[in-house]
């Protein structure tokens, strides 16, 4: 049984769709949750870089937009499907909305991430949406698959 959901939660693919038109263009074309969510981030970087033109930062070897994926989707699996104590606090704030609807989730784990990570909202949101994309379409116990093991 997951930790946080009795029963799977319901999340409107449409209303995700209808708010992320990247996310569902993305989906059509066949990509994995994985490859959407680096894509999102990327396209975020992509056009960061062109307002702020000239301005280079140094930085890890990693792409960047495969770190803020992976944190993300790291640290939302250990709100969603971990007990995890750290995380209890969220947990509670998402039980106390039992039967929330898919904006509820989609604000609820949006802010309490970018506040966590110290990322822009704009930026976290996407993201939580590909989540709970991930979820409504593989499940809660399904979505997640770390590209290497977690560490204890």
């Amino acid at each position: 049984m997951n930790p946080l959901f009795e029963s799977p939660p319901q999340i409107d693919i449409a209303f995700l769709f209808g708010k992320f038109p990247d996310l569902a263009l993305l989906e059509r074309q066949g990509l994995s949750l994985d490859d959407i969510g680096n894509e999102l981030i990327r396209r975020k970087l992509h056009k960061r870089a062109r307002q702020h033109r000239g301005l280079h930062a140094a930085g890890p070897q990693e792409p960047p937009e495969q770190l803020e994926w992976t944190r993300t989707k790291r640290a939302l699996h250990q709100v969603l499907c971990t007990a995890n104590p750290e995380f209890e606090a969220i947990r509670q704030r998402l039980r106390n909305q039992a039967g929330a609807l898919t904006p509820h989730l989609l604000a609820t784990l949006s802010l309490w991430l970018a506040g966590f990570f110290g990322m822009s909202l704009a930026t976290v949101t996407p993201l939580v949406a590909t989540v709970l994309f991930g979820i409504a379409r593989d499940g809660i116990d399904g979505w997640f698959h770390p590209a290497e093991p977690l560490s204890a």
